[in-house]
C-alpha cells in the first residue's frame, strides 16, 4: 500500500471530504488528485493534508521497531 492509498483510506474511513481537506491545506484539489494519480505526492503537500485531519508524517528507525 502506498502513502497515497493510506491517506485516501484515512479520508474514506473518517468520512472526510477531499475537497475540504485540500482547501484547508491551501492546495488545489485538481493538482493534489494529479499528484496522487501519478503517485508523486510531495512531502510538503502531504504534511499539509495530514495536518488538516490531525495526523502527521513521521520517519521511524526500522531497527528500533523490530524489537
Amino acid at each position: 500500500m502506498s502513502v497515497q492509498d493510506d491517506f485516501l483510506k484515512l479520508v474514506k474511513d473518517n468520512k472526510y471530504i477531499f475537497k475540504e481537506i485540500t482547501d484547508k491545506a491551501g492546495e488545489s484539489e485538481k493538482s493534489v488528485h494529479n499528484m496522487f494519480k501519478r503517485r508523486s505526492v510531495r512531502c510538503d503537500v502531504l504534511e499539509k493534508l495530514l495536518a488538516v485531519i490531525g495526523k502527521e508524517l513521521q520517519i521511524v528507525d526500522k531497527k528500533k521497531n523490530k524489537q
